[in-house]
């Protein structure tokens, strides 16, 4: 091959890899800030609704129906059970608000699980289906652990605007980062994604019950219902109970002690057991 010709080759490959490269480079615009990192197609907008405690981000594509939302405590974790915690917290301040708003009120869709890929690994999210603004949308949330901050994914969109909407959520998921805490070894995803399992009486290899007699000598109502929220771990056992507004504090030790006696099936999501959210409802009938 002639060398001139070579050379222009080269130069040729050379100059249309820069121009590629701009090209790309302009059609993003990036965030980095407080540690968390991420690009976004640049004709969306961004809102940033940080405060001192937590990074929440909103991004959006003008004239579509998408929505990607970023909340992160800026508090790295100290523990499975503080990230447990903090993925309830976010789940239901923010993704049960969605879910709300796009509730029917006769007969509303059931909350679906789906898998995401991120970085190699497989991370457990939640889906709802329903009407968001007179759209049919869906919405999506994956709880990250990243550098041993908790960082909570939002995804929701049209189904007419899933094409452009699938294409910002790969911008998004694949430059998305959390910097390092210096000093300190980064715990990886050790603390496991946690799936709201709903109501779980129905599933329960055992599920002990309170005494009867316990209502009874509180002087309550023969007829009481007592919801008790329980975290299970993934080989299927409770670790924590709580209840809400009972008055009676025995009551109340109770259920949450027989919650925590009671035993489950491992929860399997994307190819792996899972912690799960659940609720136990104990109902207190009169005896015949």
């Amino acid at each position: 091959m002639n060398s001139r010709l070579f050379i222009v080759l080269i130069l040729f490959f050379v100059t249309s890899s820069q121009a590629l490269a701009q090209a790309v480079e302009s059609n993003t615009k990036a965030y980095d800030k407080d540690g968390l990192k991420f690009t976004y197609p640049s004709d969306w907008t961004i809102t940033d609704k940080s405060n001192g405690e937590n990074q929440q981000l909103q991004l959006a594509k003008p004239g579509s129906q998408i929505l990607f939302v970023i909340v992160s405590p800026r508090e790295r974790l100290k523990g499975s059970e503080e990230y447990m915690e903090t993925q309830d917290q976010v789940y239901q301040k923010h993704f049960n608000a969605f879910r709300g708003d796009m509730s029917a009120k006769k007969d509303p869709s059931p909350v679906d699980f789906v898998c995401l890929d991120f970085k190699g690994e497989t991370i457990s999210g939640t889906r709802y289906r329903g009407n968001y603004k007179g759209e049919i949308s869906k919405i999506d949330f994956y709880p990250l652990n990243m550098h041993g901050r908790f960082v909570g994914l939002l995804n929701l969109r049209a189904l007419k605007d899933e094409a452009a909407g699938e294409a910002g959520w790969q911008t998004l998921i694949t430059s998305l980062s959390i910097a390092a805490n210096p000093g300190q070894q980064d715990p990886g995803q050790t603390y496991q994604p946690v799936v709201d399992a709903g109501a779980v009486n129905g599933i329960a290899v055992f599920l002990a019950k309170p005494s009867y007699l316990q209502a009874a000598r509180e002087g309550l109502s023969p007829w009481v219902s007592i919801p008790v929220k329980v975290l299970i771990d993934e080989n299927g056992r409770v670790v924590s109970s709580r209840t809400k507004n009972i008055a009676s504090q025995s009551l109340r030790k109770a259920c949450e002690s027989a919650a925590l006696r009671s035993r489950f099936s491992p929860t399997i999501r994307c190819g792996k057991r899972v912690p799960v959210w659940g609720v136990i409802t104990y109902n207190f009938e009169p005896r015949r």
